[in-house]
């Protein structure tokens, strides 16, 4: 019998190396008291192991994770991998236009002036 918890601890430090920095791993994440894997100054993260080929979060599963970052401030993001080693991520379409906008004013910033594209992806970086 395989160890589910095993499992989801490896996925989660396999995504966590992905994301990088400005990601931390909550203390205690999936007790009781832990309603999200990762936290950023902006964003809940929540990271489940799915066994099968989709990609799919439960009802109750989802409305945990946006009362929780509701409660936070935050936004959600549900990451998944299925049975075929796919990693998903799934967040609200608001966030997802957020951040390509966000990324298409830093590209014109970075046409008109060099020195204000850096100061803003520096004052950025603080942010995250």
């Amino acid at each position: 019998m395989t160890n589910t918890r095993k499992i989801g601890d490896a996925f989660e430090k396999r995504v966590l190396e992905i994301l990088g920095p400005y990601f931390r791993e909550t203390a205690g994440s999936g007790s009781i008291f832990k309603d999200q894997d990762f936290v950023t100054k902006t964003d809940v993260v929540e990271v489940k192991v799915k066994s099968t080929s989709g990609a799919s979060v439960a009802g109750k599963e989802l409305n945990k994770l946006k009362t929780h970052a509701k409660k936070e401030g935050k936004e959600w993001v549900f990451i998944c991998e299925n049975t075929s080693r796919d990693i998903v991520v799934m967040l609200d379409i608001h966030n997802f236009v957020a951040m390509h906008e966000a990324e298409r004013m830093l590209e014109i910033l970075r046409k008109l002036d060099k020195k204000t594209y850096n100061f803003l992806r520096d004052e950025l970086e603080d942010e995250l």
